[in-house]
């Protein structure tokens, strides 16, 4: 998964070098590419904010199965309209058509087949750990978009806990025990740190708001941790099957 905010930008940067041509009607891999990074910003506001979209920063991802049937979706839609078009005329268009369904693939191996969202408690642990991170050392907002978008993202961390008690079913055991790790020190950060990381003064009126939402989303953190440790992590399966290890390693 981390290939993904590389590759959609290497997209992006390709698609908007391309020279302004006169395009007869139908579709083009302009338009297809377009589209699809529109997409991937909806599903993926952490990484379109790390790309340097402020925009996303109030949101956060959503694993639920909703959400995610809605990207697997939009990929295989994405797919059709790429085998729909016409030859490639031009490399730029060769490069952007070969980036793009190489892209595909591996979005629809992650939520499809491996499905990340029940078998790998890091898919939720790596969001939350980077998920205030990614707001506060961002340049590009000022004092108050900073503290609108962590109140934001508290809320969205509190609402992901829920999801992934309720989806993760397994993982593999080196992993979970990082996760485990990994949760209990960002709910650490969030109520003894966050406060101090933004900046907010005494004198601020929402300096409470933010201290009260802290200690919740915290807790709701060090739940979701105890849970895995107790429940998740004592049932453990193989996650990844030699099969679908190796179609991971084929895809990569």
């Amino acid at each position: 998964m981390r290939l993904i905010v590389p590759i959609c930008i290497a997209i992006l940067a390709l698609s908007s070098c391309q020279p302004t041509t006169t395009e007869p009607p139908g579709d083009n891999i302009e338009s297809v590419v377009d589209d699809y990074l529109a997409e991937w910003v909806g599903f993926y506001p952490s990484r379109a904010l790390s790309a340097g979209q402020a925009e996303a920063a109030s949101r956060l991802e959503d694993f639920g199965q909703s959400a995610v049937d809605g990207w697997l979706a939009t990929n295989q839609r994405t797919l059709g309209r790429i085998r729909g078009l016409p030859e490639p005329t031009t490399l730029d268009e060769r490069i952007d058509r070969q980036l793009l369904e190489g892209q595909i693939q591996r979005e629809l191996f992650t939520w499809s087949e491996a499905e990340v969202h029940r078998t790998d408690p890091q898919t939720y642990s790596n969001l939350i750990n980077h998920a205030l991170t990614a707001v506060l050392v961002r340049s590009n907002l000022s004092d108050e978009m900073k503290l609108d978008a962590a109140l934001e993202r508290l809320g969205g961390l509190d609402r992901l806990s829920k999801t992934a008690k309720g989806q993760l079913g397994n993982g593999r055991p080196a992993a979970t025990r990082a996760s485990i790790r990994d949760i209990r020190s960002t709910a650490a950060f969030i109520e003894d740190g966050l406060v101090s990381a933004l900046g907010v003064s005494d004198e601020n009126p929402r300096r409470e708001t933010l201290s009260t939402r802290s200690a919740r989303t915290a807790k709701a953190l060090n739940e979701l941790a105890d849970w895995i440790e107790s429940d998740l992590e004592t049932n453990l399966g193989d996650a990844y099957g030699e099969g679908l290890y190796a179609r991971k390693l084929a895809l990569a």
